[in-house]
Order: structure tokens, then C-alpha cells, then sequence
């Protein structure tokens, strides 16, 4: 050890609080402060082809040379800030509690420390803190003009950004902006990720959108130091840029434990970076508490190394210093900034809840701005924030692992978005009818929200009549309003009345508007009714012996499988496959008639068991898969298998307003809702497209496919749809069928219906591509204008073309890969792109 330092360490050692002094006579370990000579640093490291100093291969590196600015002394700044979450260990009251103790030993800290800073992100726990103590928030306000509490973090509540949807990571945002903006007249310009490992590349545009200059994120474990930190310039989607600092989990804990190896990592990153480097540490009793004595430990820091520049910051004036030398930072444009994440991070029982119930709200959202649009109906601002803010509070706890009462609390509060979103639409459906009530004692309203797939086969539960038809045989039929008989066929309808009871089940194909609903009235009919079945638009064939999709053929008969397609296995705890399961019944065919034919297989694994249903359109070339789950495999998890011919490469979905190229390597990945493979089988050019239901994680390896859905114990319910044809088709339409799987229409069987004259349907709007995906459709923050949220899924350039239908309008809108376009349109025909936050 140099001779400068060893007086200062002894002193620095001496005075150490007794959590963390070491006993008499033992080794000091992992106290090694290193400081840098007086000459400058000056760093010149030849790079191999692709691969960056400080990270993993890049796309733009080459072979060029990185040089860091000459630096004098290393920069650390010490960062006051408190992770809270108020899920994960806590349960949802006692977490609310912990917030409000957190806030006030914050402002009490402040209060005794007139130099310290403190910097919280969540606006939600400021607003917690805003309706429970008014005192203690006004308080934080002046704080605030001061300067000496901020807000960096630009989250309502801090989600999983890798795996959540897009439209929810712009709401977060949105109403972060909003409520700072409001209540402090703010603008934060750094956004944290640390709860997450990596974050999707669609994810700079809404930060760069939304007015974020720097994200501070996580990156993976490692023992190396040259990984702790690391700076770059990501470059998103419609290559918009952010800068970014990811550090590795060590960096970004808040506790007491570790803030002497913390300190040293972060003067070993400055030095070698020629960058200052934030420190964390923290107030959050859960995570160690003692505040004051870390502060007693900190400000000697300070106050005895001279050789580098120690001080107390925020991360918003830690992004002053970094944007100074962004020149320097790495280029990254690679969605995978860091590798993906372990085996445990597999969505859970929450991620698949909180899928069904966004899909539920965004429906619920749309429809209501419909009847407002259309019918001047009162819309439910109030009712709509409460439900968008629950359900943020469920993606909060969905980022963390949780114990059970944590659990039982988020999914609690997912069945009361839902609740709410389906009492909304509803009142939706209502507010939509206008003129002279249609005399009919079976009418069914159709909500549609997905304007990418207007025609779509419909299933409809409802009774014979209001009141119980005694005797004899009876038949339903399907009517449009105009009198024109649709054609349809029965099924055996979710009842526990015996088959042929008043309760039934028809399925017909109908044309629905883009955003709106269309009305149709069912008719009881005496006796039997025989159906000719037609066969299936997608040609296929079933294994008799494994009850499995064994062949899908698109075009002329091009085979696009080389194995069964959704082959459920048991996955150990490496991710090898312990075995497949097995065919105990089936397969047999339920239904066939002239809408589709539904074939049933039980497939089984030790005590586990997997009913798949395999439903083939006749006029529709998808196949739906529904799996019907019961998981008894303790230390297992799920996975369904494919093998697949083509050469080409496989194109995952949009993560959170993008795509890209999945390496064939057999490593899992979060994927999105879609992925497609291309390729020429035969000589021609072919495309198999595959859409899933619920959160998962995808493996390639040569032309076997693995997707991963689940390993908690229970009752779970699957949905797979399938497609081939020619690529461009099979492409367009994928976006668009996922959509359908997660937002089918919504069918309301009884609901009084009131039509005007020659008046089959009512819509709001629809889009053309269906590549152009309808992210929201909401009234604007001033309650004047309508907002629509526009995103292109495909990673291709178009020209979107939106039809309005009030105000009477037809709008072209320029995309480019990817991009994000928020439009408000006011009563009176104007249109334009707006600021995301204001809308206006």
C-alpha cells in the first residue's frame, strides 16, 4: 500500500461504524482505495472487429480506436436516493407505510445536513405522500425549489422494462411528466432501469420522446471491473439516442453493506473512463438503514481524499457532467445491450394476469372514447386513471420476486383493473346506441378495438329466449340488421345445463368496424339443423398417434414444418428437455361445420395434464391452438417444441415499440407476441408465423424452437395461433393476430339494442396497414380533442392511412421503422403530431 495512503485508511478504518469494522488484529479485506498517480490518465486500447472496451459487441465499433479524455483525478459523486418498492416483500398497505417513513427520515436528514441531496424517482409515492401527509409534501416542495430534492428515475412506478408492453412504459411516463410538471414544476432528464436486467430497443424513443437524456440501467453480474460501468450512446429505434450508464448490480444496491467496495469500483470506473461515476447509497430501512452513520462514512471520503473529486450529487447533475463527454461514450444499437435474462426470470402466473388485464383496459379505453367521440357520451376520466394506475402498480411488483401475500395483493388488484375496464366497457356499449329500439329478443353487440383484423370469427353464449322454451328441439340462426341470414354453427356452450338445454353457443364469421360495434340478432328456430363442413383455409394434418400439428402447407403445398408443431416438454433446471409428453386420450373431433372444426387431444406427463384444442377456420387461413393446463411439475417448467425447415432467420415481435433478429444460439430470450420464420421450401418463398398469448421466452438452435411459458403449480390456459402463405401476408398480418389473441372482440348477448334506420354497425375510426399497430385511442388531457397513438411493427417504412368518422376525416401519416406517432385531432378536422406528455 502507498505510504500516502496508509495514514488516511487507518484513520478511515478507525472511525468505521461497528457493522463494518473489522475485528482487532484482523486483515482490513476489500478496502483497497485506489488512487491514481498525479500524471493524467490517458487510455489507447486497440479493439478487436465488433467489440467495444467496456461491453459487449456492437455493431458500430470496427476496429477504431478508443481514446478517454486525459483526466487529472477520478470524479465520484455520492448519490442520496432510496429504492423503494413497495411490492415484492411487503404486503400492499405495509409497503404504502414504509414509503411515508422514508419520506419523512428523508426530509428529517435534510434538515440536519443543509449540503445533502436527495433525489427520488416514483411520482407515485409523492403522491402517496401528497394525500397522507400535506405537512410533510409541502415541505418536499420547498426542498425541491431549493434544489435539494429531485426526481430523477421519470417513472410513475418503476416497471420491468424488458418485458413490458408498449403502451404501458408511455403512460408510466406520461404520468410521471405530468405530475412533476404540476406539482413542482419539473422536467426530469434521467431515467433509472434497476429493477430489470437490459431493456428493448425500442425503448430510447419514447425516453428521447418524452424528453429523457440519459438512462441509468442494469447490467449483468460480473467479476471483472471493467464491466462494473459502463457508457454508451444507445441508439433506439427511428435512431433516436439516449446515453446510457449501466452499471453492474453490485453498483446499483443503496444499502450500508458494501459502500466501501462500491466507493472503490466507482474511483477504479472513473479513473478508467475518464468519467465521474455515481455512488448509491440509501435510506430505505429494508435496506440496511443506518443513514447518518453512511453519511459520517461519506463525508470523510470527502474529507480525506485529495487526489480525487469527491462530492455529494443527484443523477440529474450527474448527466451535466456525462453529456460534456458524450463523444467518448461507446455506440450501441444492438436491443441487446445486455445478455437476456436467467432461467428465472420466466414470466409468472402476474405476467399473464396483467397481459389479460391491459388487453381489457386498452378495449375498455378505446370504446368509451368511441361513445364519446361519436355520441357526445360523458367519459369517465376519473374511473380510467384509478384503473391505468392500479395497473401500474401491478407492473411495479410484476418487475420484483415476490412472496406469496405480495402476490396474492398484485393479483388482487389485476382483478380489479379488469373489473373495472369490463363495467366501463359496458357503459361503452350503452353510450354507442342511438335511435328507435330494435325489436329483437336476442340481440349481440360486437366490440371490436383492433382495427389490423376486422373480420374475425365471433363465439356468442346466450339463451334461447328470456324466458325457458319448453319441449321439442330447437336451432339458433344469425341475423345482420338488414335481414340477412349469417351463416354460423353451434357448439356446446360453458354450461352446466345438459347439451341441447337453453343455454347455446354459435360461431359466425362477421366484417366489424376498426374501433366501434356492429350489432347482429339471434333467433331461435324449431328443430334440427344439419351443416355441411367446409374444409380448412390453412392446410394441415394432425398425428393420429401423438395428437400434434405434424404439417403446415402454405401456397401450393409448401411444407413449412420439419416435426410436430407445439410439442409440450418438461424443461429441468439446466434447460434440458426430462421429457415429452404423451398422448392418454384423443385425439377426437368436437365439432365440425361450415364456420370450423375444433379436434381435441388430453396429453399427459406424470400428473400433469395438457387438453389442446386445435380449431381450424374455413374461411380464415390461421389455426388457433388452445392449451388447458394443469402443472404439477414441481422443479419443471413448460415449453412447447418445434422443428422448423427454413434456412432464413427468425424475427421476434416488437419489445416495447420494436423488433429484431434472434441468433440461432439455444439461448432463451424474452420474445414478444409474434415470430416469424422466412424462407424459399421448394424453390418458392414461404412464411410460418407463430403468435402467443402469454409473456414467454424463445430458444433457436438450428431449426428447433423452443418457447418457454411457465413453471408455477396450477391451472393455466395457452393460446397459439398459427399462419403461413407468401412472406408479406404472413408478416402483415402478425402484429394484428396477436392483437386478436390478446383483445378478442368483446360480445355482449341481450343487451338492448337502439339503431338508426339502415344502420348496421358504428365506428370511429380504422387503420390501413394492419402492420400499423393502434396503441391508444383516448380523449386529450384538456378533454377537447381525440389522441391516437400510432406505432409501425414491422421495422418497414409506410404510410399509414387513418379514417375517422368523427370528425369526418382521412389522414396519411409518414412512418418510419418503428415509430411512434401520437396525434390529436381536434373536433374540427385538424391533425397534427404533439408532444406526448401535453398533447396539445
Amino acid at each position: 500500500m502507498p505510504q500516502r495512503l496508509r495514514l488516511p485508511l487507518l484513520l478511515l478504518i478507525k472511525n468505521l461504524p461497528p457493522a463494518l469494522r473489522t475485528a482487532p488484529g484482523a486483515a482490513v479485506s476489500g478496502v483497497r482505495l485506489r488512487t491514481p498517480v498525479a500524471k493524467p490518465l490517458h487510455f489507447s486500447i486497440r479493439r478487436t472487429p465488433g467489440t467495444p472496451p467496456d461491453g459487449p459487441p456492437s455493431p458500430d465499433t470496427g476496429g477504431a480506436e478508443y481514446n478517454s479524455p486525459p483526466m487529472h483525478r477520478p470524479s465520484v459523486q455520492f448519490i442520496c436516493t432510496s429504492r423503494l418498492v413497495p411490492a415484492g416483500q411487503w404486503r400492499w398497505d405495509e409497503g404504502r407505510a414504509q414509503v411515508l417513513s422514508t419520506f419523512r427520515t428523508a426530509a428529517e436528514l435534510l434538515r440536519q445536513n443543509p449540503k445533502l441531496t436527495f433525489t427520488q424517482g416514483p411520482a407515485a409515492h409523492h403522491a402517496l405522500v401528497e394525500r397522507l401527509d400535506p405537512p410533510l409534501f409541502r415541505e418536499i416542495q420547498g426542498l425541491a425549489a431549493e434544489g435539494r430534492w429531485c426526481f430523477s428515475g421519470g417513472w410513475y412506478l418503476e416497471p420491468s422494462v424488458r418485458g413490458s408492453a408498449l403502451e404501458p412504459l408511455v403512460r408510466n411516463l406520461i404520468l410521471a411528466r405530468r405530475y412533476f410538471a404540476d406539482r413542482f414544476k419539473a422536467r426530469p432528464r434521467v431515467a433509472c432501469a434497476l429493477d430489470t436486467v437490459g431493456a428493448p430497443a425500442g425503448l430510447p424513443q419514447i425516453l428521447r420522446r418524452l424528453g429523457y437524456e440519459l438512462l441509468v440501467s442494469l447490467g449483468p453480474s460480473s467479476s471483472g471491473a471493467q464491466d462494473a460501468v459502463r457508457f454508451v450512446r444507445w441508439i433506439g429505434a427511428c435512431d433516436s439516442e439516449v446515453l446510457g450508464l449501466v452499471l453492474a448490480p453490485h453498483l446499483a444496491r443503496t444499502d450500508s453493506k458494501g459502500l466501501l467496495e462500491r466507493f472503490e469500483a466507482g474511483l477504479e470506473a472513473s479513473g478508467r473512463l475518464g468519467l465521474p461515476v455515481p455512488v448509491l447509497w440509501g435510506l430505505c430501512d429494508h435496506e440496511g438503514g443506518g443513514a447518518q452513520d453512511d453519511l459520517r462514512l461519506i463525508e470523510r471520503f470527502i474529507a480525506q481524499e485529495k487526489k480525487a473529486e469527491l462530492r455529494h450529487g443527484t443523477l440529474e447533475s450527474l448527466h451535466d457532467a456525462l453529456r460534456e463527454a458524450s463523444g467518448n461514450a461507446t455506440v450501441c444499437q444492438d436491443d441487446r445491450v445486455t445478455p437476456p435474462p436467467s432461467d428465472g426470470g420466466l414470466p409468472g402466473v402476474l405476467s399473464r394476469r396483467s397481459a389479460r388485464s391491459l388487453a381489457c383496459l386498452r378495449q375498455a379505453e378505446a370504446l368509451l372514447t368511441a361513445a364519446w367521440a361519436l355520441r357526445d357520451a360523458q367519459y369517465p376520466d376519473e374511473d380510467l386513471g384509478c384503473a391505468w394506475r392500479a395497473f401500474l402498480d401491478v407492473e411495479c411488483a410484476r418487475a420484483q420476486t415476490l412472496t406469496r401475500p405480495a402476490e396474492e395483493d398484485a393479483l388482487a388488484a389485476c382483478g380489479g383493473v379488469e373489473h373495472t375496464a369490463r363495467r366501463l366497457r359496458l357503459e361503452a356499449a350503452a353510450s354507442l346506441q342511438r335511435g328507435a329500439a330494435w325489436k329483437t329478443p336476442l340481440g349481440v353487440a360486437v366490440l371490436n378495438s383492433s382495427p389490423g383484423l376486422t373480420r374475425v370469427p365471433i363465439e356468442a353464449e346466450c339463451m334461447l329466449d328470456f324466458r325457458t322454451r319448453e319441449g321439442g328441439e330447437w336451432h339458433v340462426r344469425v341475423y345482420a340488421p338488414d335481414g340477412a341470414e349469417v351463416p354460423c354453427q353451434e357448439e356446446l356452450p360453458e354450461s352446466l345445463d345438459s347439451p341441447g338445454g337453453p343455454r347455446r353457443k354459435v360461431v359466425f364469421s362477421a366484417d366489424l368496424p376498426g374501433v366501434g360495434a356492429a350489432y347482429f340478432k339471434v333467433e331461435a328456430c324449431p328443430g334440427s339443423r344439419r351443416l355441411w363442413p367446409a374444409p380448412a383455409a390453412l392446410s394441415h394434418a394432425i398425428d393420429p398417434t401423438r395428437g400434434l400439428l405434424t404439417s403446415v402447407r402454405a401456397g401450393d403445398g409448401l411444407e413449412c414444418l420439419a416435426g410436430a408443431l407445439l410439442e409440450p416438454a418438461v424443461l429441468d433446471g439446466s434447460g434440458a428437455v426430462a421429457g415429452r409428453f404423451k398422448l392418454v386420450e384423443g385425439p377426437r373431433v368436437l365439432v365440425k361445420g361450415p364456420i370450423r372444426s375444433v379436434t381435441e387431444s388430453v396429453l399427459g406427463f406424470g400428473s400433469s395434464r395438457i387438453t389442446a384444442r386445435i380449431v381450424a377456420y374455413a374461411g380464415w387461413p390461421v389455426l388457433e391452438v388452445r392449451a388447458f393446463v394443469e402443472w404439477s411439475e414441481r422443479d419443471g417448467r413448460l415449453a412447447f417444441l418445434a422443428s422448423i425447415p427454413f434456412a432464413g432467420a427468425a424475427t421476434a415481435s416488437e419489445l416495447s415499440g420494436a423488433a429484431a433478429a434472434l441468433p440461432a444460439d439455444g439461448v432463451d430470450r424474452p420474445c414478444g407476441r409474434w415470430i416469424v420464420w422466412k424462407g424459399t421450401p421448394g424453390g418458392q418463398a414461404a412464411a410460418l408465423g407463430v403468435a402467443c398469448s402469454v409473456p414467454h421466452t424463445v430458444a433457436l438452435n438450428a431449426g428447433a424452437v423452443r418457447w418457454t411459458v411457465l413453471a408455477d403449480l396450477g391451472v393455466h390456459e395457452l393460446g397459439f395461433a398459427v399462419t403461413a402463405g407468401e412472406p408479406g401476408p404472413v408478416c402483415a398480418v402478425l402484429p394484428a393476430l396477436a392483437d386478436w389473441l390478446d383483445e378478442p372482440p368483446a360480445v355482449l348477448a341481450h343487451l338492448p339494442i337502439r339503431l338508426l334506420p339502415n344502420q348496421g354497425a358504428v365506428e370511429l375510426l380504422n387503420l390501413e396497414p394492419r402492420a400499423v399497430r393502434l396503441e391508444a385511442c383516448k380523449r386529450s388531457w384538456d378533454g377537447k380533442a381525440l389522441v391516437v397513438r400510432l406505432t409501425e411493427s414491422l421495422g418497414e417504412p409506410c404510410e399509414a392511412v387513418l379514417r375517422l368518422r368523427s370528425p369526418d376525416l382521412e389522414k396519411r401519416v409518414s412512418l418510419r421503422a418503428f415509430e411512434i406517432k401520437t396525434l390529436r385531432i381536434e373536433k374540427g378536422g385538424d391533425c397534427r403530431d404533439v408532444d406526448w406528455a401535453e398533447e396539445a
